[in-house]
């Protein structure tokens, strides 16, 4: 939390004898350390995704090309909701297929956020007291 975050950069800094600038350095290389895995997760991801691309490519095309067919009879919001509910199955499928998901490319984005959001906090307090 921001409060512990804060006393921990300020124990460091009054106990240590640190001048400011090396607490905040040496706690950013902590925290970048320490953070350095959801980054890797999500490079993988991306990778993973990249080469999911031809298959997802395959399902978009044929998705786009049977919606171009439709009569009026099947462009009913149950017909459509099905095709769709297909669609999201088959790109599911890729997915499992090849061991990824869009949304495990925010990992980093989830971890870090609110640890920036800390230590700005924490700065903060500290250069109040």
């Amino acid at each position: 939390s921001t409060q512990s975050r804060s006393s921990a950069a300020s124990d460091v800094y009054k106990r240590q004898g640190m001048p400011w600038w090396v607490t905040f350095a040496a706690s950013s290389v902590v925290l970048r350390v320490l953070l350095f895995p959801t980054t890797v997760y999500a490079l993988r991801n991306s990778e993973r995704m990249a080469r999911a691309g031809p298959d997802m490519q395959r399902v978009n095309r044929a998705y786009s090309e049977g919606s171009k067919n439709l009569g009026p009879e099947e462009r009913t919001f149950a017909r459509q909701n099905e095709r769709m509910r297909k669609y999201f199955r088959a790109m599911g499928i890729v997915y499992k297929k090849h061991g990824t998901h869009p949304l495990k490319n925010f990992v980093p984005v989830a971890t870090h956020f609110p640890v920036f959001l800390a230590s700005i906090y924490a700065i903060r307090g500290m250069c109040v007291d």
